[in-house]
């Protein structure tokens, strides 16, 4: 389990040699967040729409308004690794 804070938080982590799905849980609870993964800078899969290489996410402004990607759920969502060398 990785705990975040406020702000931009990032995570790295080594999925190893095994090809397979992978599942990633989240809980961002009332608080919108977005998650995004990333491989050697090319956008792999998110709670948002795609992203390009070198591109940001959108940000939330102050008011709270809901923007792409942002969620404040549990859930959870998959993508098949392929040990991308």
């Amino acid at each position: 389990m990785k705990l975040g804070s406020d702000g931009l938080t990032i995570f790295t982590c080594d999925l190893g040699q095994t090809s397979g799905n992978v599942t990633i849980n989240y809980d961002t609870y009332s608080i919108p967040d977005r998650i995004d993964l990333f491989y050697n800078g090319a956008w792999i899969d998110g709670t948002g729409s795609a992203l390009g290489q070198n591109q940001f996410p959108p940000v939330m402004d102050c008011s709270g308004t809901i923007v792409d990607g942002y969620v404040g759920e549990t859930c959870s969502f998959n993508f098949n690794y392929t040990q991308w060398i």
